[in-house]
Parts: C-alpha cells; sequence; structure tokens
C-alpha cells in the first residue's frame, strides 16, 4: 500500500527545513550521512527524505533536526512547535500522568443519557471536581489522602 501523501503544510514545512539546512550546512559541518549516523537511522536517503518532503516529520525527528541545525522547530514547523507546546503542558515537576480515559469514556455515557437540565447541574460539578483538582495540583504533595476534598464532591 502506498504511503499517505503529506499534505500542503508538511511539505512547506519540509522546505523550510531544507531551507535551514542548505544555509546552515557548510557553517556546522553536516552532512546528510552524518546527520542519519546522529539520529541513529541506517541510511543517508532517510535524512534525504525528511528534507525533500517524501515522509512527514515528527516530534521526535523535529526535535533532533532542530538540536543539530541550532535552531528552533518552529522556525521550520509550527504545526509540530504548536504539538510540543500542547505535550509540555503535561510534562512538569509535581504533575503525575495518570490514565482516565476510561473513566472519562464512562463519564461522556452517564452525560449523554441526561435531561439537558440534568447535564448542566453535572457539568456545574464536573466544573468544581475540576477546578479543585487544579488547586490540589499547585500545592506541594503530602504523600496524605487522594490529594481530592471531599466536601467539594457534594455541591
Amino acid at each position: 500500500m502506498p504511503a499517505k501523501p503529506l499534505t500542503h503544510e508538511q511539505k512547506q514545512d519540509a522546505e523550510r527545513l531544507k531551507g535551514i539546512y542548505d544555509e546552515r550546512k557548510d557553517v556546522l559541518k553536516l552532512s546528510q550521512e552524518m546527520l542519519a549516523d546522529e539520529f541513529g537511522f541506517s541510511a543517508q536517503g532517510a535524512v534525504n527524505q525528511y528534507l525533500t518532503g517524501r515522509i512527514p516529520l515528527n516530534v521526535k525527528t523535529a526535535v533532533k533536526f532542530a538540536e543539530h541545525l541550532r535552531c528552533r522547530v518552529s522556525d521550520f514547523s509550527p504545526s509540530i512547535q504548536h504539538e510540543i507546546d500542547c505535550l509540555s503542558r503535561y510534562a512538569s515537576e509535581g504533575v503525575e500522568p495518570c490514565d482516565i480515559s476510561n473513566e472519562w469514556e464512562q463519564c461522556l455515557v452517564v452525560l449523554k443519557s441526561l435531561s439537558p437540565d440534568e447535564r448542566s447541574t453535572a457539568m456545574n460539578v464536573l466544573v468544581a471536581v475540576v477546578d479543585s483538582f487544579r488547586k490540589q495540583r499547585k500545592k506541594p504533595r503530602t504523600g496524605k489522602g487522594s490529594g481530592v476534598d471531599s466536601h467539594n464532591l457534594d455541591q
């Protein structure tokens, strides 16, 4: 099955990346072969495919290019920079990762089954719970309890 064609935006990202590479490769003493080795690719052709827009950039590869070209990801890919910014919101110290996907799906099923008035009340409760979690995240964790004030759940 042939690869999915790149979007116009992905092609523009590749053009900008190639422009930066062409502009800096001599000064930084870079070659596609050297980058392939640094990136852990088996051949220089993979680097060339990113630079010519044959395969789409991803966050990991974009960061590697930015590091070696001494630029920012946003210099060649605003969309990948946006993705990095979104991911970085959850990479702070003191924020514990959790898997709430199953619970979230269950909440959505329950919300969809409610009448409009009940849904409005439920949303107000959810907003209070989320606010409580946000306040708890800002406080240093003491290791005691779940970190949720039970009185906020009764509102």
